[in-house]
């Protein structure tokens, strides 16, 4: 687990995440905006669920399973906070990786996926990854997946016109919510129709 001091953990927990930004676009299966703004405003944690026990469980095997593939990482102990404060929107990588076989350091996302398909980075993932990238100022990211006991790894390269789209969502959310402190509405439940 990644180790913070008091000031980045104040930091984070007053802030939009990089991992929450999807329930911003819509993207998430997990948040909602809803859910964001009561664990900033409220201090409401969501419920950990059991791939989440699972995935911090085995954070720590990912360095050397990297370095296995050549990846030589490192625990990032640093959150990487928007410096506007209109932009409430902060960031902390799992792993930097520094530069190996050719490829230029980076940041590393570690996550387990029993659904996981190489090659195809999910767009809530895609959010996430792009945040850190952008808040850290750097070009390259890697998403290593651990899908039973096999390790995927995708190149994600820096998007500045998504990572500036994101930071947009964030502003509005900022001024709409955060600021006036309002809770935004849950979304409408999905009415399906059984067939007979």
């Amino acid at each position: 687990m990644t180790q913070l001091n008091a000031r980045q953990r104040e930091a984070r927990a007053s802030r939009v995440g990089a991992s929450e930004v999807s329930a911003l676009t819509g993207s998430s299966k997990y948040h909602t905006p809803a859910d964001v703004a009561r664990r900033i405003l409220l201090g409401e944690q969501r419920e950990s669920n059991e791939a989440m026990r699972i995935g911090s469980l085995l954070e720590d095997r990912f360095p050397p399973m990297l370095k296995w593939r050549g990846m030589v990482v490192r625990r990032c102990h640093r959150a990487y906070v928007h410096p506007d404060p209109a932009v409430a929107l902060s960031a902390t990588p799992d792993f930097y990786a520094k530069p190996w076989s050719g490829n230029p350091r980076g940041l590393v996302e570690a996550k387990v996926s029993s659904a996981f398909v190489a090659d195809s980075v999910p767009p809530w993932w895609e959010d996430q990854i792009q945040v850190q990238l952008g808040l850290a100022g750097r070009q390259l990211g890697y998403l290593a997946v651990l899908n039973g006991s096999k390790l995927s790894l995708v190149e994600v390269p820096f998007d500045p016109v998504h990572f500036a789209y994101l930071v947009g969502l964030v502003r509005e959310f900022t001024e709409s919510y955060l600021v006036p402190r309002i809770i935004p509405p849950d979304p409408e439940p999905a009415i399906t129709m059984r067939s007979k």
